[in-house]
């Protein structure tokens, strides 16, 4: 909702059937990313333990913090 209405203010079209996995091809590592946010969402320490290392193994430690940063953003929203 947000991303949509900053979109509409500043004219910009976002894709935002991207979110919703119609074209989860087009995004690296996706499965690991909405893991990784759905364990953290959920408050399951386990399981933000295995999603944090699957997308570690996947990304790299710099990417990873980029994704707990986003993630972090849009839980203090």
């Amino acid at each position: 909702v947000l991303l949509r209405g900053s979109g509409q203010h500043f004219g910009i079209d976002y894709d935002l059937q991207i979110i919703h996995g119609a074209q989860e091809d087009r995004i690296s590592h996706a499965s690991e990313l909405l893991a990784f946010a759905d364990a953290y969402y959920t408050h399951d320490p386990d399981a933000l333990d295995a999603a944090r290392a699957e997308l570690r193994e996947a990304v790299g430690d710099a990417a990873l913090v980029d994704a707990a940063g986003i993630v972090s953003i849009f839980d203090a929203v």
